[in-house]
C-alpha cells in the first residue's frame, strides 16, 4: 500500500525543471528526498488591536498597558501541505513530528484512490485538513517525502499560497553521483575474473557486484583489483606451504601446527632470504594455524601491505574505495628491497586479483574453473 501510494503520487508529479537537470539516476527511475521542515505563523510587527470606542474606553479603564485584540493570535487557520493537482508540486506525503518521534501515520498528498487502504495512511484532500496553526502556537515539526525537483506548496487561506523548494546544489550532485545496477543472471565466466559485454558510457564505468559470504559484499572493477584481507590470506597461504613443504612445521590434529627441531629443517626458497628471520619467529610461536596467519600478518604482512601501496614503489595503487594491481612496466624494479618475494608477491597479485573484462574473440585455453555466478551489473559515474 505504502509504494502504490508513492507511485500514485508521483504520477501527478511533473516538475518544470526536468529538462535542465540530467543525471543517470533520472533515467532509470525518480530519486526520492526525505527532509524535515518546520510550519509556523508570524505576524509582521504587533497584533492589530480593537479600533472601535467602546475595546478604547475598557482599555483605559482597566488600566491595562496591552490594547485589546480580542485574541486573534490564538485563532487556528488550517493550512493544507501540498497540491496534488499542480505537476510542479513534488510532495509525495509526510509524517507528523512530535518531541523527535513521527507519527504513525502517513499523510499522503493525493486524492483518495481504489486499492490504497491503510489504517496508517490518510489521504490528503479539502474536506480532511490535518494541520491548524495560530500565531500562539509553538511551529509543527514534519519529516516530507518528496521529489527534490519540485516545490511544497502551502494554503492558509489567509495569506498567498507560499512555495518552498530545495536548492539544486544542496541534491544535484548526490543524485549524479547516484549508481544503477542491472540484475545479470546466469552467467557462464571463469570463477576468478568475470568475462561479460560492456556497452560503452562516455563519463562512466561499469562494474560488476555479487555476494561474498552471507552478509558481505564483493565488487570487482574494470582493471585488476586486490583488497588487504585477499592478499593476506594469500601470502600466509604461501609461506605456510613453504613451511610445511621444508619440514619447518607439521600439522597436527584440528588446527593444530607443531615447530620441528632446526636440525630437521631444510633450507627456504631464496625468496625468504631477507624475511627468515621473522618467519623463523613466527614459526616458532605460532601453536594452531590461526595463530600462526594473525602472527605473519603482525610480523611482516601489514608491513608489506603498506609497502606495496608506497607511491615510490608503484605496485598496488589506491583508486577511490578500491585497490588497484598495477602492469608490471609500472612498477619499479626492486621495489621490495626491504622484504624480498617480488616473485611471490607477483604470482599472488596475478592469481589473487579479480577483474571485470570482456571476452577475447580468439580461442584461449582457460586454466581457471569455469562456473555460473549471479550478481548485478553497476554503472556510476566515473571517478
Amino acid at each position: 500500500n505504502f509504494i502504490d501510494g508513492i507511485d500514485s503520487a508521483m504520477s501527478s508529479i511533473e516538475p518544470e525543471t526536468f529538462e535542465s537537470q540530467q543525471a543517470l539516476s533520472l533515467l532509470m527511475g525518480r530519486p526520492l528526498a526525505l527532509v524535515r521542515a518546520s510550519l509556523n505563523l508570524e505576524l509582521m510587527g504587533e497584533p492589530a488591536a480593537d479600533q472601535g470606542w467602546n475595546a478604547f474606553y475598557r482599555d483605559r479603564q482597566d488600566g491595562d498597558t496591552v490594547r485589546n485584540r480580542d485574541a486573534f493570535t490564538k485563532v487556528k487557520f488550517p493550512v493544507r501541505i501540498g497540491k496534488h493537482e499542480q505537476f510542479n508540486d513534488g510532495l509525495i506525503g509526510y509524517w507528523k513530528e512530535a518531541d523527535g518521534v513521527l507519527d504513525a501515520n502517513f499523510l499522503l498528498n493525493q486524492m483518495p484512490v481504489g486499492g490504497i487502504s491503510h489504517t496508517n495512511i490518510e489521504f490528503l484532500d479539502d474536506d480532511n485538513i490535518s494541520i491548524f496553526q495560530s500565531v500562539d502556537d509553538a511551529p509543527q515539526l514534519m519529516t516530507i517525502l518528496m521529489d527534490p525537483r519540485g516545490k511544497v506548496h502551502v494554503t492558509t487561506g489567509v495569506l498567498p499560497v507560499k512555495e518552498i523548494n530545495i536548492p539544486p546544489d544542496q541534491y544535484l550532485s548526490a543524485m549524479q553521483r547516484l549508481s544503477v545496477t542491472f540484475l545479470t543472471t546466469p552467467l557462464l565466466t571463469p570463477a576468478r575474473n568475470i568475462h561479460v559485454l560492456l556497452p560503452t558510457e562516455e563519463k562512466f564505468e561499469w562494474s560488476w557486484i555479487e555476494r561474498a559470504g552471507t552478509s558481505d559484499w564483493r565488487e570487482v572493477m574494470t582493471f585488476p583489483g586486490i583488497d588487504e584481507d585477499t592478499f593476506l590470506r594469500a601470502f600466509s597461504d604461501a609461506v605456510l606451504e613453504e613451511l610445511l613443504d621444508k619440514n619447518w612445521l607439521i600439522r597436527g590434529s584440528g588446527d593444530q601446527l607443531q615447530p620441528q627441531p632446526e636440525d630437521e629443517r631444510a633450507g627456504l626458497d631464496g625468496q625468504y632470504q631477507l624475511v627468515e628471520s621473522d618467519i623463523r619467529g613466527v614459526a616458532e610461536g605460532s601453536s594452531t594455524e590461526t595463530l600462526f596467519r594473525e602472527n605473519l600478518t603482525t610480523a611482516i604482512g601489514n608491513g608489506l601491505w603498506t609497502n606495496l601501496l608506497d607511491g615510490a614503489v608503484k605496485w598496488l595503487e589506491v583508486s577511490g574505495e578500491h585497490i588497484k594491481v598495477l602492469p608490471k612496466e609500472d612498477r619499479q624494479d626492486q621495489a621490495l628491497q626491504d622484504f624480498g618475494m617480488e616473485y611471490i608477491v607477483d604470482e599472488i597479485l596475478a592469481t589473487r586479483s579479480q577483474v571485470l573484462k570482456e571476452p577475447g574473440y580468439s580461442a584461449v585455453f582457460e586454466q581457471e574453473t569455469i562456473g555460473i555466478r549471479e550478481g548485478w551489473m553497476k554503472l556510476s559515474i566515473s571517478e
